[in-house]
């Protein structure tokens, strides 16, 4: 379903799309014999706090980022993702901070 999605919208590519699919997050089904939701972050196994994403872009938005790609070496967190949307659509506030934007080209 997803990738009928992403073919159908590359088909109008004069349109700007950006899609994002984030796995749910903050579940500890059993992982070192927590089954909680939610712990803070200082004692929150990593299954809580580095979660599965996806990302994707036409060649269209591509023309607005930073950078022509994510520096998959480095280990991203949901930290990321708040200052990589601000930044990606241009969001002008205060607690931007382009060191943790994944789309800025200076990490």
């Amino acid at each position: 379903m997803i990738l009928l999605l992403i073919i159908a919208i590359s088909v109008f590519s004069f349109y700007k799309y950006y899609s994002s699919f984030v796995r749910d997050q903050g579940e500890s089904l059993g992982e070192k014999g927590i089954y909680l939701h939610g712990l803070p972050y200082f004692m929150a196994p990593s299954a809580q706090t580095h979660i599965g994403a996806i990302m994707w872009v036409n060649d269209a938005f591509k023309t607005t980022l930073k950078t022509n790609s994510i520096d998959t070496s480095k280990h991203w967190s949901q930290d990321n993702l708040f200052h990589s949307l601000l930044g990606l659509f241009n969001v002008q506030t205060k607690v931007y901070n382009e060191k943790l934007d994944m789309f800025h080209s200076k990490m």
